[in-house]
C-alpha cells in the first residue's frame, strides 16, 4: 500500500495499470464489492479504491491459489528468501498465466459447454473475435481509415 502511494506522490506510476495478486478470496471479493464490514479491511479497499479513483491508476485485483504463490516464490519472499522462481528470472505468466483463455486452462470446458448448450454448433470465440464476430460484424472491407 505505501508503495502505491509513493509511487503516486513521485508520479512514477502515473497511468499505470498495477495487479494485486493475493490469496485471500476474501480481500478480491471486497475490493469488487467496494466495502466490509470488517473494519480493517474495509480501511484497506477504501484506500485502494481511492488510489484508482483519482484517475492516476488503474488496480485489478486477482485471486490466486497459496499453492501457486508459494510455488512462485512470494511466499518465500516475504520470509527474505530472495533464490525462488519469479526472484531468479522466472517469468510471473508461468504461475499467474493470464495470456491464457478459460479453454486453454480447462482442455475439458468445450465438452462440458457443449453438453448443455442448446446450440448445436457453438462458436467459441477467441479475445481477437470478440469485436468483430461477437458483435455481429462479420465480411465487408476497410474504408480508407482501416475501419
Amino acid at each position: 500500500m505505501n508503495t502505491l502511494d509513493e509511487g503516486l506522490t513521485s508520479t512514477e506510476l502515473h497511468h499505470s495499470e498495477v495487479w494485486l495478486f493475493t490469496d485471500n478470496s476474501t480481500s478480491e471479493v471486497v475490493f469488487w464489492n467496494g466495502h466490509s464490514s470488517s473494519p480493517l479491511l474495509n480501511s484497506l479497499i477504501l484506500r485502494l479504491c481511492k488510489l484508482e479513483m483519482s484517475g492516476l491508476l488503474r488496480l485489478h485485483m486477482v485471486h490466486i491459489p497459496g499453492t501457486r504463490m508459494i510455488k512462485q516464490g512470494t511466499d518465500s519472499l516475504s520470509r527474505g528468501d530472495l533464490t525462488e522462481e519469479v526472484m531468479t528470472g522466472c517469468s510471473i505468466l508461468d504461475f499467474v498465466p493470464l495470456n491464457k483463455s478459460a479453454l486453454d486452462h480447462q482442455p475439458g470446458l468445450v465438452a462440458w459447454l457443449t453438453s448443455w448448450i442448446p446450440s448445436k454448433n457453438p462458436v467459441f470465440l477467441t479475445p481477437q473475435d470478440w469485436f468483430d464476430i461477437g458483435h455481429g460484424i462479420q465480411g465487408g472491407a476497410p474504408d480508407s481509415e482501416g475501419v
